[in-house]
């Protein structure tokens, strides 16, 4: 009987948890992250495509096309057509975020480095230099179909990558790491393709 108890509750729990993962949807949350980074950052994020989760094998979150402005402007700042993450299971469940990879494809951003010295992504940067909650261990992180325009506004330079494709080897603290890229670099002055 104490063998059947185990077993009954075991079969419970699994079809709680089965429920949760059937049922959930991450899209929920879609106006209150809009709404943080409103608040917090003074950008507008633009969510246009579904948020799917992904249980198993791995925990992953596939964002779909999103935007995200300049700070108090309208003005576009960078957008993704989509963003892949995939985050281990075994030190979510110790409370520690590990994200295990990283997919970015068709990604463009507007760089800018003002006179002052500043950029237009200062906002986004972490103020004390880490997260409590995350390790710095990323297995790799992919970016395909991408392109960075970059103006230097002190040297008086604007260069465009075109047809990024960049993949990294592991990504952790203190562990140097292999780089691959190839792109196509525009500028007018000095005269670059």
């Amino acid at each position: 009987q104490a063998l059947a108890a185990i077993l009954l509750i075991l079969l419970l729990i699994a079809g709680v948890i089965g429920l949760f993962i059937y049922t959930f949807d991450a899209n929920y949350y879609k106006a209150q992250i809009v709404e943080y980074v409103k608040v917090h950052k003074q950008r507008d994020l633009v969510l246009e495509g579904d948020i799917k989760v992904s249980f198993f094998p791995k925990l992953g979150l596939n964002s779909g096309k999103m935007s995200l402005s300049e700070r108090n402007s309208s003005k576009g700042f960078a957008s993704i057509e989509n963003a892949r993450f995939y985050i281990a299971w075994f030190p979510l469940i110790r409370k520690q975020l590990e994200v295990e990879r990283i997919t970015l494809d068709g990604v463009h951003a507007n760089v800018i480095r003002y006179k002052n010295g500043s950029t237009n992504f200062d906002d986004l940067l972490l103020q004390d230099g880490r997260l409590d909650s995350a390790k710095f261990d990323i297995d790799g992180v992919s970016l395909t179909h991408s392109s960075v325009n970059l103006q230097d506004e002190t040297e008086g330079v604007h260069l465009v990558l075109r047809d990024v494709h960049l993949e990294t080897g592991r990504l952790t603290d203190s562990i140097p790491s292999n780089v691959t890229a190839d792109f196509r670099m525009e500028a007018d002055r000095p005269h670059i393709n």
